[in-house]
């Protein structure tokens, strides 16, 4: 596990920069720590959003009543897996438009598909996360109050804005975050630090190598553990 100002320090070397790591001293470095600590914060989070690395089932509710049709967004979910309704004890599935559009919802009889989502109303089923960029849709329009515990993937709910602060993604990546701290870094408009092509450099490396083997990681760490079985003679 890298603490921030270990990163810190391991970025200053990586990026040959004249502060001489744990001086303290950045008055003749080519980059602020404050910058070095927004770099660092940034790869955290677009780490988390690429990868999916960040599941929660616990920071998360929406409060409806009768005829509740849309539901705020909250900006740190990147995607919403599941809602849980806790009167009703149903769950919430989201879906896209094309989704909705193409009759996932199904008749009162169970044999048919319905076109009328947008005025249907009963207990929630779906959640359209598509159609509005700071709510979503229930559908049906609930007919009563109930709450809705969200399970979902998400951003670091705390930046990094100190070397004090702790980063929240799983220890095994934390000094990859460095690879895009340095993309950013060697985009900084300034004739001492602006390196194009080793910006490139870095960012084909976190595009080609950190996120698909990240990617590969968190899959099987939060994938259903699987059975095997055994035939007899």
């Amino acid at each position: 596990m890298a603490t921030v100002a270990e990163l810190i320090a391991q970025l200053r070397l990586d990026l040959e920069d004249p502060e001489l790591p744990g001086s303290g001293d950045d008055s003749d470095s080519l980059w602020l720590d404050a910058e070095l600590l927004h770099y660092i914060d940034q790869a955290q989070r677009v780490f988390a959003m690429k990868t999916e690395c960040l599941p929660d089932s616990r920071n998360y509710t929406s409060t409806i009543d009768d005829g509740t049709t849309w539901v705020d967004k909250d900006p740190s979910i990147v995607r919403i897996r599941e809602g849980y309704l806790t009167t009703a004890r149903r769950t919430i599935t989201p879906v896209t438009k094309v989704d909705i559009d193409r009759g996932y919802m199904i008749d009162d009889y169970g044999i048919g598909t319905r076109s009328d989502w947008r005025v249907a109303t009963g207990v929630p089923e779906y959640v359209v996360t598509d159609l509005d960029a700071e709510s979503d849709r229930l559908v049906p329009i609930p007919t009563s109050a109930d709450t809705i515990e969200w399970t979902v993937f998400r951003l670091p709910l705390d930046g990094i804005t100190a070397t004090t602060s702790e980063l929240e993604i799983d220890e095994n990546w934390h000094y990859e975050l460095l690879v895009w701290a340095k993309h950013m870094a060697y985009k900084k408009q300034d004739a001492e630090t602006q390196d194009a092509t080793r910006a490139r450099e870095m960012e084909a490396d976190w595009n080609q190598r950190v996120i698909p083997e990240a990617r590969t990681y968190f899959r099987l760490k939060y994938r259903k553990a699987g059975t095997t079985s055994y035939g007899g003679i």
